[in-house]
């Protein structure tokens, strides 16, 4: 629904899927009969969407990304009165041209300049995990206790050849410049 108003007030296109590719394979069972059981399974997700945004050569912005997800869970039957479970979910997502972190609410993707405001992130840590003892104590007593972890740590960075260091000479010339009239993020 872009028609002629929205193109020359500068929106050139809408926000949309240019790549989706999702593959998600588990597997699960017994190890021993009654016992223990394990389920596992992996995620490959690749999506490139366009903001909206184009490069100065008039190539559509592309923000590009993937993530690798596998998870893994063990439950254990100690006994007719114990259960154990441990659960642990990994993952790595790399996005090479994010065209919303550091974005204001004020701003669009589409309205963000890709060759100097899309940001970089590569993963350092992103999982979460689990242990769970569920115990029937009594007929009137149960027992459930736990403890989760999750850490998501990560670095946004600059595209390549345009960080400008804090100090540096071009620190304050190329410090992010929001501009809510025109809807765009630049810098």
């Amino acid at each position: 629904n872009i028609d002629a108003d929205l193109q020359q007030r500068g929106l050139p296109s809408p926000t949309a899927v240019d790549y989706l590719y999702d593959f998600n394979p588990s597997v699960g069972g017994p190890i021993v009969r009654d016992r223990i059981w394990f389920w596992g399974s992996f995620r490959r997700l690749v999506l490139h969407d366009l903001p909206g945004g184009h490069y100065p050569d008039g190539s559509p912005a592309v923000g590009d990304q993937w993530i690798n997800n596998a998870s893994g869970r063990v439950t254990v039957q100690a006994s007719s009165k114990h259960k154990i479970a441990l659960y642990l979910d990994r993952a790595f997502k790399q996005r090479n041209h994010d065209f919303t972190d550091f974005v204001p609410v004020e701003v669009a993707p589409q309205g963000i300049d890709p060759v100097t405001a899309a940001s970089r992130r590569f993963p350092k840590v992103y999982y979460n995990a689990y242990a769970k003892l569920t115990s029937t104590l009594t007929n009137r007593l149960l027992l459930d206790s736990g403890l989760s972890v999750n850490v998501n740590s990560y670095g946004i960075v600059y595209q390549p050849d345009v960080a400008a260091p804090p100090g540096s000479a071009n620190f304050l010339l190329n410090a992010p410049r929001v501009d809510i009239v025109q809807n765009t993020l630049t810098g």
